[in-house]
């Protein structure tokens, strides 16, 4: 998919940023201007092996998780949500998890190893629980 001009700038003003030792960001555009297509370019321009994305509901994960899958990223990714991926057809097909185990997810998440593109995704819940993606 094509970057517009703002998102273009977008990605190139985040990679600089990051690449500079001890920084962070957060990237709060408004709705429907590519959020999830900026954050898979600055990945990319970053070779970023493990990353994190949070989003505010299940249903956000698991569109933010197919987005990932069809621009081409097949490593690793699990949902961390009680999101069940294994009733969801078009998560299953494309090789995502999911888990609400810590446990489960520091087992799944140690085979980062060499391998590029291994995410972790998590919906952060109403009664103010946690959200991972890497």
């Amino acid at each position: 998919m094509t970057l517009l001009p703002d998102q273009v700038h977008a990605v190139e003003r985040l990679a600089w940023h990051l690449r500079r030792p001890g920084t962070r960001a957060l990237f709060v555009p408004a709705a429907g201007t590519g959020k999830t297509l900026v954050s898979i370019r600055v990945a990319n321009e970053l070779d970023a092996r493990l990353v994190l994305f949070a989003v505010p509901t299940p249903d956000l994960a698991a569109q933010t998780a197919l987005a990932w899958r069809a621009d081409g990223h097949n490593g690793h990714m699990v949902i961390v949500s009680f999101l069940d991926t294994n009733v969801r057809e078009d998560l299953v097909a494309v090789r995502v998890m999911s888990t609400t185990s810590p446990h489960a997810l520091g087992g799944l998440m140690s085979v980062v190893g060499d391998e590029a593109d291994q995410m972790a995704m998590g919906a952060c819940l109403r009664a103010g629980s946690w959200a991972v993606l890497a």
